[in-house]
Parts: C-alpha cells; sequence; structure tokens
C-alpha cells in the first residue's frame, strides 16, 4: 500500500525523481583566456567537463569602468538554450555566474566604458563552484553523496536547477545527487 501511495502521490504532482553522478568535476577550467577588456566576441578557449556556473574575473588597475555585460550563450545540463547576460558595471571584480552551462557557444562583451586599451583592463572566463542538474524544472534535491558517503545537501536553487555541494568542488570528488524535477511540459 506504501508504493501504492508514492506513485499516486508522485503522478498526482506530476514530478519525476532523477539522479545525476558527477565524476571529478573540477573548478578553474578556462572558458575564455586572460585577454584585454574590449567591446567583441571573444574566444572560447574550452568546455566545461560539467555543467558548471561560468565566473568572470575583470581586471581594471585604473579604475575607470562604470558600465559593461558579458553575454554568455551556450547549451544547459539538459541540453536547452541558455544565455546569461552578466552586468559587470562595478568595474573590477569577480562575477559569478548563477546559470550552468554544458557547453559554450559565444561569449560577447558590449557596453564596457572607458577602456585604456592599453592592458589596464583584463578579462577571463572559467567554471566555478556551482553544478547544473540534467532536468527542465527542479523541484528539490533530497540527497546528496561526495565520494560514496552521505553528505548534507549543499545549497539548491530550483530557479537555475543548480546545486552547490557541501562538499566544495576541487576535480578531486565524485558527487551522487538525488533529485525531484517536472518533465519538459508537452506541446499538444
Amino acid at each position: 500500500m506504501g508504493l501504492r501511495y508514492q506513485l499516486a502521490r508522485l503522478l498526482r504532482d506530476g514530478s519525476f525523481a532523477g539522479h545525476y553522478h558527477a565524476e571529478n568535476p573540477a573548478t578553474g577550467t578556462t572558458i575564455v583566456t586572460l585577454v584585454n577588456l574590449t567591446n567583441t566576441s571573444l574566444t572560447v578557449a574550452a568546455q566545461p567537463i560539467h555543467p558548471l556556473t561560468i565566473d568572470i574575473l575583470v581586471v581594471d588597475t585604473t579604475p575607470s569602468i562604470t558600465a559593461g555585460v558579458v553575454t554568455i550563450t551556450g547549451k544547459g545540463a539538459y541540453g536547452q538554450a541558455l544565455v546569461e547576460a552578466v552586468d559587470c558595471s562595478a568595474g573590477a571584480g569577480t562575477y559569478l555566474g548563477k546559470k550552468a552551462f554544458a557547453s559554450v557557444t559565444t561569449v560577447v562583451t558590449s557596453g564596457f566604458t572607458v577602456l585604456g586599451g592599453s592592458g589596464d583592463e583584463t578579462i577571463h572566463l572559467h567554471t566555478g563552484l556551482i553544478l547544473g542538474l540534467p532536468c527542465y524544472k527542479l523541484k528539490a534535491v533530497y540527497k546528496e553523496n561526495c565520494d560514496g558517503a552521505t553528505a548534507t545537501v549543499g545549497t539548491v536553487s530550483t530557479t537555475y536547477g543548480t546545486i552547490s555541494p557541501t562538499t566544495a568542488i576541487n576535480g578531486s570528488h565524485d558527487y551522487d545527487f538525488w533529485y525531484t524535477f517536472y518533465p519538459v511540459p508537452e506541446a499538444y
């Protein structure tokens, strides 16, 4: 009877259960190498091995940047088209992405102001510390394992379908996540 109840509950709310295994995900994979910051399309140097957020490092040795956007386009954890526009108008600093990219097609910088062009403003993009789960709409993560041991479930974003594991990603841990999600809506 308990099994029937769980199935009925699962069907009634329309969600499904999923599992994702991430073997040795590494942060810091260079997506765009360090280059002068200009308003242009940047060369994508490498792809994320796992769906991960993209972090942006802006250096401005003579603080002058007051506006600018970095737009990352690619594919998400379940193959969906994904675009993230990051406002970098605060100038120098690290900007943490919120969306997890499985692949990156283009990185475009636009609207940056007061560019000296002499190398005093640079930009670098690399993979971050947050994993994307391969589902349409994440409902919840109910179990996390790190290296085969049960761990406390890390920070989950149902908005972006991501998780920041309790044990930080560093390229030497295996993770397993069990989660519930909503399927892609059917077109009738």
